[in-house]
């Protein structure tokens, strides 16, 4: 008898410590649409690279200088850059601390379109972790309109 409830316990405990290591991640797309279109504003619109750097996140912040980061955007644009930006769909990551963020812009007669991942989540904010510039809207099945 006190081996079976030694085994009980052994197992309550185990399900105590997995719970508690659980967290619930929340998000809320609308803050996730608002940092990444103050980022493609001050990107892609107003050109103002070293802003553009420091709304980046802290660890791609390390891993792309502005030097780096300012390359990468003219790449992106090899004809013209965007007037205005205007964050349109999300995606949620499942099980993970961020979400995409497609944003499209217009200009000189071109349509701009990208997405950019955000890392974060509700309580904490969201900061840009990656920046993909596409030919057209993005295919992905999993994309949700806005309401902003």
């Amino acid at each position: 008898m006190v081996g079976i409830k030694g085994h009980w316990l052994a197992v309550a405990i185990t399900c105590f410590i997995l719970a508690s290591c659980i967290s619930v991640i929340s998000h809320d797309e609308n803050v996730a649409a608002k940092a990444a279109t103050e980022f493609a504003q001050t990107a892609f619109v107003a050109r103002d690279y070293a802003k553009a750097h420091s709304l980046l996140a802290t660890r791609s912040q390390s891993d792309i200088p502005i030097g780096k980061l300012t390359d990468l955007i003219a790449k992106m644009h090899p004809k013209s850059y965007p007037s205005k930006v205007t964050a349109t769909e999300y995606e949620p990551m499942p099980g993970q601390r961020g979400m995409n963020i497609y944003v499209k812009g217009d200009g000189d007669g071109e349509d701009f379109f990208y997405r950019l991942v955000m890392e974060g989540d509700a309580p904490s904010g969201y900061r840009v972790t990656g920046l993909f510039r596409g030919n057209g809207p993005n295919p992905s099945p999993n994309k949700r309109p806005l309401n902003l």
